[in-house]
């Protein structure tokens, strides 16, 4: 019994390290202030930073630092520093005080009546620009905001995907060797029964004589590793639900940080918290009951 009590959770334990070792690692990224001509405000380029950062956790490709927690973080690090970042020395020095692997650095500008946005995604490390996503879009700035903003968001996400399937080493096919024609058996000798135990074909067996096979019910073991696998769909809609939330409560974030309410940014920075730990529970619930519910279902009866 304790043997098969250690082989489970020597499995469970292997089953969540191979989980997180599969699990994608998304890049750690910061959103800096924006830049922009003299046809935006800095009131209007700092809410366009937010909505920007909004529509890249959207992607689902970064993971990006909530802007309360970089403004908090630079302040209690002494940075000083008035309007958009422009230097590649700022930009790096602002990544390294975050502690982020790469950031975003945004640049509006207006030609005649059409607004060109350009988003720089920078190593922290080296200061280079690894790609750029760039749109624009004809109108007024509040008519098309939130189109430029979404399509550089998704235009960034794209590159940075393509990056890191070029990245990734094409698997090797295996050698497959054809097996050795395996050499003919020999035919069996026949075995001549004894006269007195040939019976005569013209004699029935009785169907009472004739062995039946038991039905075998389904285990308790396994009734449990179904109810398990239950749970396990149960908890993958749960970070499923809760990632939604997450991306609603990030929105009124910004909304109320836009609008100096301190009330609501309060609980919306409390509600953005919470559902990052509620997905991050379900989805570890959902991983370790499915794994468990496998193990139970080929762990030998007991006797």
């Amino acid at each position: 019994m304790k043997t098969r009590l250690f082989f489970l959770l020597f499995s469970v334990a292997l089953g969540m390290n191979l989980y997180a070792q599969k699990a994608p690692t998304l890049p750690n990224i910061a959103v800096i202030p924006f830049a922009g001509d003299e046809n935006v405000t800095p009131q209007q380029l700092n809410f366009l930073s937010g909505k920007f950062a909004g529509e890249l956790i959207a992607t689902n490709a970064f993971r990006v630092l909530d802007r309360g927690k970089m403004e908090f973080i630079l302040k209690e690090q002494g940075f000083q520093q008035t309007g958009a970042c422009n230097s590649s020395e700022c930009q790096v020095q602002m990544g390294q005080l975050l502690g982020v692997d790469n950031i975003v650095a945004g640049n509006l500008v207006r030609f005649g009546r059409k607004y060109a946005f350009r988003a720089d995604y920078i190593d922290v490390g080296s200061g280079q620009v690894l790609f750029t996503a760039e749109v624009s879009e004809s109108g007024e700035l509040e008519d098309v905001y939130e189109l430029l903003c979404q399509g550089a968001a998704k235009n960034l996400a794209k590159k940075f995907r393509s990056t890191q399937v070029r990245a990734t080493p094409k698997p090797v096919a295996p050698v497959v060797t054809a097996p050795a024609e395996p050499e003919p058996a020999p035919e069996p000798t026949p075995v001549i029964p004894a006269e007195a135990e040939i019976q005569d074909p013209a004699q029935e067996v009785p169907a009472d004589a004739l062995p039946t096979i038991p039905s075998k019910p389904i285990s308790f073991k396994r009734k449990v590793a179904l109810a398990l696998w239950g749970g396990s769909l149960l908890g993958a809609g749960g970070g499923y639900y809760f990632d939604g939330q997450g991306v609603k409560y990030l929105t009124d974030f910004n909304a109320a940080k836009s609008a100096g309410n301190r009330t609501d940014l309060r609980d919306a920075a409390g509600n953005v918290d919470d559902s990052k730990t509620y997905r991050s529970a379900s989805l570890g619930l959902s991983v370790g009951t499915a794994l468990i519910g496998l193990v139970l279902w080929f762990l030998p009866e007991g006797k």
